[in-house]
């Protein structure tokens, strides 16, 4: 195994072709510490701009190196909306190997998420998500509130609605579930009712008063200016 990694640095000039081998080339390398940091760099500089899912393969917790991540990062910055939101899992997860929360990957994030609100709804839920988990709890929570406090007020209060919906869904569910048969269809649509009523009385009176979410404000785009001038500037 040794020999079939110091054989692939040694080749790494001839690995250049093939984009997608840039993960392996680094994996291969003899070592991490500051003498053999220049000549990373300069593999990574010379190297073609690699498609999303091996730039993704560069965000493992293998690769804890800044600069590598760093770099990316700027990769990643290349795709679209649609894609982005496929990798979202995945890139949420790689949030857990950044050294610090403040980082390229997360600000990355934020600013993808401040400029589409698709993109916004996924990486909320899938925040609320890993805030389960007990070893990076404080980091997910850190992140969440970030974005809360990037987004504008309209975005906020969708969210608020979409976690009011859910918790209103997993009691009708709980309720239905420790319900007699007989019982099953009340204990279902009376909440569901009450909940759908609530909507629409909401819905015609943002309507009435000219209010409606999308007059309101631009979902994302009423972030506070001194958030969104520090995401930009440190892109």
């Amino acid at each position: 195994m040794a020999e079939d990694k110091r054989a692939v640095w040694e080749k790494k000039a001839f690995c250049q072709t093939e984009s997608g081998a840039l993960p392996l080339v680094l994996a291969s390398a003899p070592c991490w510490q500051w003498a053999c940091l220049p000549d990373i760099y300069a593999l990574l500089a010379q190297w073609a701009c690699p498609g999303p899912l091996d730039a993704l393969g560069l965000l493992h917790a293998s690769f804890p190196d800044q600069e590598l991540r760093r770099t990316a990062v700027q990769w990643l910055d290349a795709i679209s909306e649609p894609e982005l939101i496929d990798f979202l899992p995945q890139l949420v997860q790689a949030v857990k190997y950044e050294c610090y929360l403040d980082s390229s990957l997360v600000r990355f994030l934020l600013r993808r998420a401040i400029g589409d609100l698709s993109v916004a709804h996924y990486l909320f839920w899938l925040l609320k998500d890993n805030v389960q988990d007990s070893q990076f709890r404080a980091r997910y929570q850190h992140l969440l509130a970030a974005l809360l406090c990037c987004a504008g007020r309209g975005l906020r209060e969708q969210l608020d609605r979409q976690c009011w919906m859910v918790s209103i869904l997993t009691k009708v569910a709980h309720s239905v579930r420790d319900a007699t048969p007989a019982t099953r269809q009340v204990r279902y649509f009376r909440p569901i009712m009450q909940c759908g009523m609530t909507l629409a009385h909401e819905y015609h009176s943002n309507r009435l008063a000219g209010q409606s979410l999308a007059d309101r404000e631009k979902p994302g785009l009423g972030m506070h200016k001194s958030a969104q001038q520090a995401l930009i500037g440190n892109q």
